[in-house]
């Protein structure tokens, strides 16, 4: 196969020198749109969810679930801005993804554990022990 020669001053996360016929492309293209879609379908899907979570079990008016998801849906617009500038002019990219990335973990572990006891009724077993 044919390498191309490698670009000038370019080489991967490993050190080695990127051959522009071997990287990039449409692939790549295509990872990052599917993953936006993605994204955005999440966040589409949790705004909504949100809101009828504020205005049925926290009974919150249709008004005040409305500014919260609002001010909910700015701050999660925004963050990827705050995390760029912190990216490019502190940390450099994967310094910045690692602690990017475990907060959205724990976070969406913590909404989902929060989630459950919520949802779960304290149960009484036969032997008055609470499950």
């Amino acid at each position: 196969m044919f390498r191309s020669h490698p670009s000038a001053g370019v080489s991967d996360f490993r050190g080695h020198p990127v051959h522009r016929s071997t990287s990039g492309g449409w692939r790549s293209a295509l990872f990052i749109i599917v993953v936006e879609i993605a994204g955005s379908f999440a966040l589409f899907g949790v705004s909504s969810n949100l809101i009828t979570y504020l205005t049925g079990p926290l009974g919150h008016s249709n008004a005040a679930a409305a500014s919260a998801v609002n001010v909910w849906s700015g701050t999660a617009s925004l963050m990827p801005l705050l995390g760029a500038v912190v990216a490019d002019s502190f940390l450099g990219r994967l310094h910045t993804l690692r602690p990017g990335n475990s907060v959205s973990q724990t976070q969406l572990v913590s909404f989902s554990f929060f989630a459950m006891m919520i949802a779960t009724p304290a149960c009484v077993s036969p032997i008055g022990v609470y499950i």
